[in-house]
């Protein structure tokens, strides 16, 4: 929805995921090329700096959708640091 609703309003979107190639899915809610799936795990500092490079805004939409092992909602959140 999120993606969606950003670009109906025009904005180029980075979706950071831990595997762009089965993120196909979110690319025909905009425009060609506007929907870029990028490689991220929030757990991999560098990679989430990777991601949000140049970019004006970042909104955060981590989920997990069963919490086991490392998986607890409160861990992935807690990896994410707000940027310097």
């Amino acid at each position: 929805h999120v993606v969606r609703a950003l670009a109906k309003r025009g904005y180029r979107i980075r979706v950071a995921c831990r595997r762009p190639d089965l993120a196909g899915h979110v690319q025909p809610l905009g425009n060609v090329g506007q929907i870029q799936p990028v490689q991220a795990n929030v757990r991999v500092r560098w990679s989430v700096d990777r991601a949000v490079q140049g970019a004006d805004h970042v909104v955060n939409l981590v989920a997990i959708l069963h919490q086991t092992g490392r998986q607890k909602f409160g861990a992935v959140h807690g990896a994410v640091d707000r940027p310097a």
